[in-house]
């Protein structure tokens, strides 16, 4: 029993060593197409007995893949410099509040300062959101909401504001590569 499993194992590891050799020989047969790694002659539809391949296929759609790799590494491109751009901010505003021995939003809210929203600041809001079209109910019902909204969006601008200070003083080198 023993010399038959160890014959099977030896058969096993021949076997495998003679294919390894044989594939590292053989040419490698390229991609079918954009995000299809199989080989081009491969089978990817049988229609009334005749099968279509991978080539044939990827021959029709060619031009929509490549359009969609093209969208996809910009879209990725753009993804992986705005992720940069806001880890970069993220990294000054933090030296910034340690540099202050502070906690990032006690920094904060010492630093970027706006404002509270007035009486005219929410009429104006309102009344150009009725003038562009807008249904609203009557001010008195959402002034609280209009003045949040205001106050945010000036905390949004103050903040921007402040990290283009930040970044602006700094010595920035970001070696991000292009994408193929």
């Amino acid at each position: 029993m023993r010399s038959a499993l160890v014959s099977t194992l030896l058969c096993c590891l021949l076997a495998t060593a003679c294919t390894e050799k044989a594939d590292s020989k053989a040419p490698e047969e390229p991609a079918c197409g954009i995000g299809l790694e199989m080989k081009p002659s491969t089978p990817i539809a049988t229609i009334n007995g005749q099968s279509l391949a991978c080539s044939e296929l990827y021959a029709r759609d060619k031009e929509a893949a490549l359009a969609l790799t093209r969208e996809y590494k910009s879209a990725l491109g753009k993804l992986h410099s705005e992720a940069l751009n806001q880890f970069v901010n993220d990294r000054l505003l933090q030296a910034e509040a340690d540099a202050a021995k502070l906690s990032m939003a006690e920094f904060l809210g010492s630093a970027v300062t706006v404002p509270p929203a007035t009486e005219e600041d929410i009429q104006t809001f309102y009344d150009q959101a009725v003038a562009s079209g807008e249904k609203l109910p009557a001010i008195d019902e959402i002034k609280g909401d209009i003045e949040r909204f205001v106050v945010e969006q000036r905390q949004k601008a103050a903040l921007s504001a402040f990290r283009a200070s930040l970044r602006k003083k700094a010595s920035i080198e970001t070696h991000l590569p292009a994408l193929p």
